[in-house]
């Protein structure tokens, strides 16, 4: 490639007389290496980055065939049917939630709006409910509308929401945006209400790939609890068998007066232990001295993939005699910081889907750590906070409520 360097122009017509010519300097050659061809994947990739267009892929609730989802009321049963599966529920939704949120706007005016909304919607018991809902059946569903008093919230039944579907079954997706074009609340077949997408705030703490729909935190618990039954149902049925057996002979009793008999006293005595013959029939107890059996042997295998289920220390929803865990502390601080990925969607949620549909400049919701709150630590660091001036009295006592230190009689 040849460059060309260009003299300084002369002066200008009405100037002194210009000087004697120059001989024009000779040009330079600069040598510059030829650029290297672009591979053919490069030259594709540049092609197809160039066209703006949406990605050929979709998202959906897409999942393995042979897997099918549980069923709403199949996790319900389960919440109320297995203690474990409540307190793993329970203890997830309150981990979540129980110390505080802090929801902070851009400028004094959309704060204002924040607190109003917050207090109006009673926002705190409202949160609770979604990750109850959330970590039971894999999604909660909140409506925003409007009324007289300002932006509310209906909470809207799980097992009753699902996107608008096509009379296949399939969900439909906008072409455009490649998102669910809505939701619909059925009950009993029958569509009761229509949304669309930007009325409905959806929570979801497990997604399968890019799947739309949530997945219950208990699907992994399905079979631990189908063994906890049954393991518990053949305990009681070996304590039973266990049992001394009576045997009672008729001398010369028909038909008729042995059934009347066993009738009788299978009103006092169980099936299993007791038995009505004719003198015909003999029995004997060889020494029956029942069966040892350990059911925390049994029972707490299943107990301890429950808690797994929940990511959660199983001595935080049992007591357990067979397992003397010495790593607790480390397990404790595990399931912590899966509180604080919880949170994390919860918060993320909230800024988009809610707060973000009636505020236009940004809005961010801090949740608290989920560590458990020690009130006098807290209280002598409050003190040394306003004391310093790091924070204002009334700073202070409003970190005091929303914690409830010191709760109404």
């Amino acid at each position: 490639m040849t460059i060309l360097q260009s003299g300084r122009k002369g002066a200008s017509a009405g100037g002194a007389a210009a000087a004697a010519p120059q001989p024009a300097p000779a040009p330079v050659t600069v040598e510059v290496a030829p650029a290297p061809e672009p591979t053919v994947l490069n030259t594709r990739l540049g092609a197809q980055i160039s066209i703006p267009k949406k990605n050929k892929g979709s998202s959906g609730a897409v999942f393995g065939k042979s897997v099918s989802l549980l069923k709403p009321d199949t996790l319900e049963y389960l919440y109320f049917t297995n203690s474990y599966i409540f307190r793993g529920i329970e203890q997830t939704a309150a981990a979540t939630v129980r110390n505080g949120y802090e929801v902070v706007a851009s400028n004094a005016t959309d704060q204002k709006i924040c607190d109003e909304f917050i207090k109006l919607n009673r926002l705190d018991s409202r949160l609770l409910n979604a990750c109850r809902n959330t970590a039971l059946f894999g999604n909660a569903y909140w409506e925003l509308y409007d009324s007289d008093e300002g932006i509310r919230i209906a909470e809207l039944p799980p097992a009753e929401i699902t996107f608008k579907k096509d009379t296949m079954g399939y969900i439909i997706y906008d072409p455009t945006t490649g998102h669910p074009v809505g939701y619909e609340q059925t009950r009993q077949n029958a569509v009761l209400s229509e949304w669309d997408t930007d009325l409905i705030v959806h929570f979801k703490f497990l997604e399968l790939g890019a799947s739309d729909i949530g997945i219950s935190m208990i699907q992994s618990a399905v079979f631990a609890c189908t063994e906890f039954g049954i393991i518990r149902q053949n305990i009681a049925d070996s304590f039973i068998r266990s049992l001394n057996v009576a045997h009672v002979s008729i001398e010369g009793g028909t038909a008729t007066d042995i059934e009347e008999a066993s009738d009788r006293l299978s009103k006092q005595f169980t099936a299993e232990s007791v038995y009505v013959t004719s003198e015909r029939y003999s029995m004997s107890n060889l020494s029956n001295v029942g069966n040892n059996v350990m059911p925390a042997n049994f029972l707490e295998p299943a107990v301890s993939e429950i808690a797994a289920a929940f990511s959660i220390p199983v001595e935080l929803i049992a007591s357990t005699s067979t397992f003397t865990l010495t790593d607790f502390e480390t397990r404790y601080a595990e399931w912590l910081e899966i509180i604080k990925e919880k949170q994390r969607l919860i918060a993320e949620t909230l800024e988009t889907q809610v707060f973000g549909r009636f505020i236009e400049a940004p809005v961010t919701v801090k949740f608290n750590s989920p560590n458990p709150t020690d009130v006098n630590n807290l209280m002598k660091n409050l003190g040394f906070a306003v004391q310093s001036k790091a924070i204002t009295e009334e700073q202070s006592q409003k970190i005091l409520e929303k914690i409830n230190v010191f709760p109404e009689v």
